[in-house]
């Protein structure tokens, strides 16, 4: 079930870009360092700077989409994130980030937290992200 809606989640399309900006940035001086999820948030933020945004998607839900630092936060943040997560389950990653970009820059980090926790583990059990 969880496996779907990150499919939802990602368009093979998007994984694909998501895979090979992974790639450049781990090859990347500053890459070197990072690991699983940090690098998936740096592949992540770099495809929906360059992306187009594409059709929409069909409408999923994400369930539990937050980070550990973010359950501190009030309601309102953290609905806010997970309305980001909805929209890009249902439009697309681009124009979730679009959307985020208009929020405060705590949002932005956050939300883009939240998506590579679910999209790393996502790629890396299908084979294509160590």
């Amino acid at each position: 079930m969880e496996n779907e809606k990150i499919e939802k989640l990602v368009t093979e399309a998007e994984e694909t870009r998501l895979i090979e900006a992974a790639k450049l940035h781990a090859e990347s001086v500053e890459g070197k360092e990072m690991k699983g999820e940090e690098l998936m948030k740096k592949a992540i933020q770099s495809v929906t700077q360059t992306v187009p945004v594409p059709e929409q998607a069909e409408p999923n839900s994400i369930q539990n989409p937050l980070t550990d630092y973010t359950a501190q936060e009030p309601e309102e943040v953290k609905r806010k994130i997970e309305d980001l997560l909805q929209i890009a389950a249902t439009d697309g990653i681009v124009r979730a980030t679009e959307a985020a970009k208009h929020a405060s820059p705590f949002i932005l980090d956050a939300f883009h937290d939240a998506l590579a926790a679910k999209v790393y583990p996502y790629l890396r059990e299908k084979g294509l992200f160590k």
